[in-house]
């Protein structure tokens, strides 16, 4: 007896939503670079809540945060608050994440976990993809996924996102 592409225990749901987060960045950013060629595109974020709704994507400039030296007064605003964003696009990861929220546990530490862990994976995807390119090196660029106003097991979690795709001196300077 097959599983069927659209059953309630797809174990494929984690790698769909992967893929279409990668594409979805990727689409996003080339939105970015378009509108913004002459500033210095330095961080993509891809935004949510604790309770997992398909994130909004965020993108900011040298303009928005400051250069990347591991100062403090670098950083103007969360991603949530920085000045751009592309609002109005439709994201593929939309449908996916909506049929993974109607299957979450309960429990408020565990609901969610598999969406981010999928959203983490997509977003290492799109970076593996060599497609998160500016004018500075990747080294010098954000990306993330950022958690508004998050409960302390997500709080803890972005930082250990943000170590896990991006070059060391980035993550360490977030």
């Amino acid at each position: 007896r097959s599983m069927g592409l659209f059953s309630r225990k797809s174990p494929s749901a984690g790698s769909r939503l992967a893929d279409a987060v990668a594409a979805d960045a990727a689409e996003a950013f080339a939105r970015f670079v378009a509108d913004r060629g002459d500033g210095s595109i330095v961080a993509l974020a891809l935004c949510s809540v604790d309770d997992a709704a398909p994130p909004y994507i965020m993108g900011a400039t040298l303009d928005d945060i400051g250069p990347i030296k591991g100062t403090e007064d670098t950083w103007r605003a969360d991603p949530a608050d920085w000045s751009w964003s592309d609002d109005g696009n439709k994201y593929g990861y939309d449908a996916i994440i909506s049929e993974m929220l109607d299957h979450q546990p309960d429990s408020f530490e565990e609901h969610g976990r598999d969406i981010f862990d999928g959203i983490v994976e997509g977003l290492k995807k799109f970076d593996a993809s060599g497609r998160f390119k500016g004018k500075l090196p990747r080294e010098q660029m954000l990306l993330v996924l950022w958690i508004n106003d998050p409960a302390e097991h997500n709080a803890s979690a972005v930082m250990k996102w943000v170590g896990q795709m991006n070059p060391k001196p980035v993550a360490k300077w977030f």
